[in-house]
């Protein structure tokens, strides 16, 4: 059992030493952010594409970049007619978010008139999404939201967003 026991240390302690002599730490291959303390960002009319977190990564080598999002939007409503929410949100390189592309949601809600009590909604932006990365280099992935027909007196906030990125080779 103690050979068995030395022969798995053995090949642990290889493998760690592989990742060091290569210059790759494990801190280096996941990269985490803290939630945003408060509101990471507010959208209302006239917004049309807002960016609720930015993460940038240094990939080591070519490989693979699962990124990960998790937050809250929370959506508020004082109309004295019925609300509609549509958001769509999508992880990205560039561009405005599209739906039905990878790691895109579409959010749509009714709330009901406002009676004296403000309505609300909440969301689960929990988002994954997987890129193929072709060299070493920085990259920057965002987190945007892209609201529709958004009442002046209706409004959302992204709370507790924050960004995960695990690197793979």
């Amino acid at each position: 059992m103690r050979t068995l026991r030395a022969v798995v240390l053995s090949a642990c302690l290889a493998a760690g030493a592989s990742a060091v002599a290569a210059g790759v730490s494990a801190a280096e291959l996941v990269k985490t952010q803290p939630p945003c303390p408060g509101v990471c960002v507010s959208m209302g009319a006239g917004d049309t594409t807002v960016v609720a977190r930015k993460i940038s990564f240094d990939a080591p080598r070519k490989g693979t970049a699962v990124v990960t999002f998790h937050g809250t939007l929370y959506c508020l409503s004082n109309r004295a007619l019925q609300t509609n929410f549509i958001i769509y949100s999508q992880i990205v390189i560039k561009g405005a978010p599209d739906p039905e592309g990878p790691s895109g949601l579409s959010f749509i809600e009714s709330v009901e008139p406002y009676d004296g009590n403000s309505r609300t909604v909440s969301f689960n932006l929990a988002s994954t999404r997987v890129y193929n990365v072709g060299k070493p280099g920085k990259r920057t992935y965002q987190f945007k939201l892209a609201p529709f027909g958004m009442p002046a007196d209706a409004g959302c906030s992204v709370y507790s967003g924050a960004f995960t990125v695990q690197f793979s080779s």
